[in-house]
C-alpha cells in the first residue's frame, strides 16, 4: 500500500503510475483531477515551450527522426535558422500551428539531414512537395491553368 501525497489516502500500488521503476508522488486519481481541472493550462504550456524554442525544436525533431530512419545527421543548431518568407510561395512562415509553420526540407530525400540538403519552408510546401514527384506537380499545374475556368463555372 502507498499513500498518496495529495488526497493522502493509502491505495495499493495498480492506482499509482509506474515511471522508470518508481511510483508516483500522487495517485492516477489525483493526477487525472490535476490535469482535467488544468487542461487549458497545460496545453498552453507544452506548446508554448515548442513555439519559443523553435530552432531547437526543429534540429531534436531532425536529429530524432535521423535516427530513427538510420539516415546521416551532421547538422548543428545554428543550421536552423527561420527565414520570414517561406522560399517556396514566398509567404510569411508563421510561428504558429498550421500551413504556414517552419519544417524542414530535405532537398534530396535519398541523403539524411546533412549540411546542404536541408531548408525550411512552410509546412504547407513541404507537405505538398512531399507527396508527389517534379512531373506529377507539372502535370497537376498544367491541368490547373487549363481547367481554372471550367473549374470556376462549375462552382457558379
Amino acid at each position: 500500500m502507498i499513500q498518496c501525497n495529495k488526497c493522502l489516502e493509502r491505495k495499493e500500488e495498480k492506482d499509482f503510475y509506474l515511471n522508470r521503476g518508481y511510483f508516483s508522488k500522487k495517485c492516477k486519481d489525483c493526477h487525472k483531477r490535476y490535469y482535467a481541472a488544468n487542461r487549458e493550462e497545460n496545453i498552453k504550456s507544452s506548446t508554448g515551450w515548442k513555439w519559443r524554442n523553435i530552432e531547437r525544436y526543429l534540429f531534436l525533431s531532425c536529429r530524432n527522426r535521423a535516427k530513427r530512419l538510420g539516415l546521416e545527421f551532421n547538422l548543428t543548431m545554428e543550421d536552423f535558422i527561420i527565414p520570414e518568407l517561406c522560399p517556396v510561395f514566398k509567404t510569411p512562415i508563421l510561428l504558429e500551428k498550421g500551413d504556414g509553420s517552419p519544417s524542414v526540407d530535405r532537398i534530396d530525400n535519398t541523403k539524411g539531414y546533412i549540411k546542404g540538403n536541408v531548408k525550411i519552408v512552410s509546412h504547407r510546401a513541404n507537405t505538398i512537395k512531399n507527396i508527389g514527384t517534379a512531373d506529377e506537380h507539372r502535370k497537376i499545374a498544367d491541368y490547373q491553368e487549363m481547367n481554372t475556368e471550367k473549374i470556376y463555372l462549375c462552382i457558379k
